[in-house]
């Protein structure tokens, strides 16, 4: 809800931009749930299961970017 606080920042974010940083943090805690289970049943999947944050954070981080351009236009 920080974002929402215009006193707390130079300007409040549009909803799409807030959308996009929420589902960023949220696969980050997916990926965390999932492998927790996961390196009960293999250590070293759960290991290389963190590799799927690689292209998740790279396609959010590009989104943020392009979403947070759009908006200051």
């Amino acid at each position: 809800m920080l974002w929402k606080r215009p006193w707390l920042g130079s300007e409040a974010l549009p909803d799409s931009v807030v959308r996009n940083d929420v589902v960023d943090l949220a696969s980050t805690v997916a990926v965390f749930v999932i492998a927790v289970p996961l390196a009960f049943a293999s250590p070293t999947v759960a290991k290389l299961w963190w590799l799927v944050l690689i292209p998740l954070k790279t396609a959010m981080g590009k989104r943020g970017k392009r979403l947070r351009a759009a908006g200051r236009r």
